[in-house]
């Protein structure tokens, strides 16, 4: 007996001067790959997440049309009243081009917050090009033998076909539009409107359909010298889509 006791404890000295340690359970592991590894040490996460939605919008895709121009979401509201979400309007307005400076102290005001409604309502915005192509388009006489923007001064003579030719252009597709004054419009309009053009001291920004701000058109050297209080009279806006 005292042989064998001896023998086990002399077997046991050696395999610990070999380097020898017994088994131990282990955690389980889950694999990583190499990209999420050196983006994310130590964390066990996809390496890219998915783009939000404001920047999905701003990625063109075919002719200026993005999988956000009508968006079955921004259908959806003009037939429920439904809102969108506000934090992806919210990031759309903040890369939206302004159409001119406050400084110039031109007429701008107008034709901006009119496209304003047609990219809110198609959910993409206008690029420098889409400008590009709306002042030529706008710009030229039509069967009244005027403009429907006067570009010289920004005097704007046809306020739907400003918003029909925004819409075509983020969209391909054809609208009716319908612009009343707030005392020239029935309650059944007022309660269809998505948007409104709201003045404010002789300026003119983009409302919500209750007159609320929700756009400047125009840059200013001072964010606290926009426009937002009360306005002191609407023109509501109504989209629909064409046939």
């Amino acid at each position: 007996m005292v042989n064998r006791l001896f023998g086990i404890s002399l077997l046991t000295t050696l395999l610990g001067c070999a380097g020898y340690k017994p088994a131990v359970a282990s955690e389980p592991h889950t694999a990583v790959s190499p990209m999420a590894e050196s983006q994310n040490p130590g964390l066990d996460v996809p390496a890219e997440a998915p783009r939000d939605l404001a920047e999905q919008a701003e990625q063109p895709q075919g002719e200026g049309v993005s999988s956000y121009t009508l968006p079955e979401l921004a259908f959806h509201e003009s037939l429920t009243g439904v809102s969108r979400d506000a934090e992806f309007l919210a990031r759309l307005r903040e890369r939206r081009l302004k159409v001119d400076s406050a400084s110039n102290g031109g007429g701008a005001c107008q034709y901006g917050s009119l496209l304003g409604a047609g990219q809110e309502y198609a959910g993409v915005n206008l690029t420098q090009e889409h400008l590009a192509q709306l002042r030529e388009e706008l710009g030229k006489k039509g069967p009244s033998g005027r403009p429907a923007v006067n570009f010289n001064t920004y005097e704007v003579i046809g306020s739907e076909a400003v918003v029909q030719a925004a819409l075509k252009l983020l969209t391909n597709r054809d609208f009716q539009v319908i612009i009343r004054r707030d005392h020239e419009a029935s309650e059944a309009l007022k309660n269809q409107a998505q948007y409104t053009m709201r003045i404010i001291q002789g300026h003119r920004n983009l409302g919500d359909q209750h007159g609320a701000f929700l756009w400047e058109s125009l840059e200013y050297n001072r964010e606290a010298s926009v426009k937002t209080g009360r306005a002191s009279s609407l023109r509501y806006i109504v989209i629909t889509p064409g046939n």
